[in-house]
């Protein structure tokens, strides 16, 4: 029973990670002239083209943007108006980069 459970714990960490990349890459291609990361613990990070830096919770945390228009300075949290449970890499994308490109 334990390696089944095990089984799909990694089944659905494989999955959050292919969507985060899957969102990172479509991002980057949407917001020209910034820099877009994923990494551990499923986070997407942005450095946008204005200075801004911006942290979106994965797949596994919730899509939601924390902004700080420069280093060290105040965040800003926003809502992206994502379901948590949203597995198109697409709608994730543009929803992210619609709030994103106001910053």
């Amino acid at each position: 029973m334990s390696q089944t459970f095990e089984h799909a714990i990694s089944d659905d960490a494989s999955v959050h990670h292919e969507l985060g990349y899957a969102v990172a890459s479509r991002l980057q291609k949407a917001l020209k002239g910034s820099v877009v990361e994923y990494g551990f613990p499923g986070i997407v990070t942005v450095h946008l083209k204005s200075g801004a830096i911006a942290h979106c919770g994965g797949p596994g945390l919730g899509w939601m943007v924390d902004v700080a228009r420069r280093p060290g300075g105040e965040t800003a949290t926003l809502e992206v108006g994502v379901a948590d449970d949203e597995t198109d890499a697409a709608r994730i994308a543009d929803a992210l980069a619609k709030i994103l490109k106001r910053r």
